[in-house]
């Protein structure tokens, strides 16, 4: 199981259905389980933060075993050389060249009124997720500078707060500070509101104009909803490096 009993429990506490998270929320789970980014960013906390450290947890957990298994892979091998491929140079893989301490940063004003935000610190401590959790009590226009160093480039960004005009905002502060080299951007609820769609629409614009190489996108419908019901992904690839682990599929 994915979820055991405990963690179910747990977030079944800080579910409102009205945010409308709950197949994002395992989106989420799934897409940092697979991407393993270290800095994560959230704004807006809730149901879906719980997740998000269940997902980093499994994966610092998988961590030693993975590293363990690449590293039995290739004893006994030619030094440089995949024993598989003849004439590929080894690539030494990017994500065992240090320790997994992944962290996620989220910010939340706590001031919507079915914020889950206190329910999410709670569950967290309960569940032994808190320790991958920097909590910052914060609108997220400025909350960049609290960021260190080791903070940075962000891998992963959820956003789940505002029309157009946080979203131009949150843009211009912190797209700089997203991983050029595949970082991701998750938006939600972008196809049905008017406000949503029309930033789609710029970044769909740019992306065919002036800003090709940069990013990429796909937008999702959750088509038996009303509202809450959409999520637009975006990668970062102005500074992407190919890797070729292999020649044959």
């Amino acid at each position: 199981m994915l979820f055991d009993k405990d963690f179910v429990e747990a977030v079944g506490k800080i579910y409102d259905p009205r945010m409308g998270t709950e197949h994002v929320a395992t989106l989420l789970y799934s897409l940092i389980r697979g991407a393993r980014p270290r800095r994560v960013l959230e704004v807006g906390m809730g149901y879906t933060s719980c997740f998000i450290l269940k997902a980093l947890a499994d994966n610092v957990a998988d961590f030693d075993r993975e590293r363990a298994a690449v590293d039995e892979a290739v004893k006994g091998n030619p030094v440089g050389h995949r024993p598989e491929v003849e004439g590929l140079p080894f690539v030494e893989f990017d994500h065992y060249r240090t320790p997994y301490r992944p962290a996620l940063h989220a910010i939340d004003a706590l001031v919507h009124p079915h914020s889950g935000a206190d329910k999410v610190m709670e569950a967290a401590r309960g569940l032994g997720l808190d320790e991958y959790l920097r909590f910052h009590q914060a609108d997220f226009r400025g909350c960049s500078q609290r960021l260190e160093d080791e903070d940075l480039p962000l891998d992963f960004i959820w956003l789940d707060a505002g029309g157009y005009a946080s979203y131009t905002a949150f843009a211009a502060e912190y797209w700089d500070l997203l991983n050029p080299d595949g970082g991701l951007w998750l938006i939600h609820s972008t196809l049905t509101n008017l406000e949503a769609i029309a930033y789609v629409r710029e970044l769909k614009l740019r992306q065919a104009t002036n800003a090709f190489h940069d990013f990429e996108l796909v937008s999702v419908l959750e088509p038996h909803k009303v509202a809450q019901n959409s999520f637009t992904l975006i990668r970062k690839t102005s500074g992407y490096t190919e890797r070729l682990y292999t020649m044959k599929p």
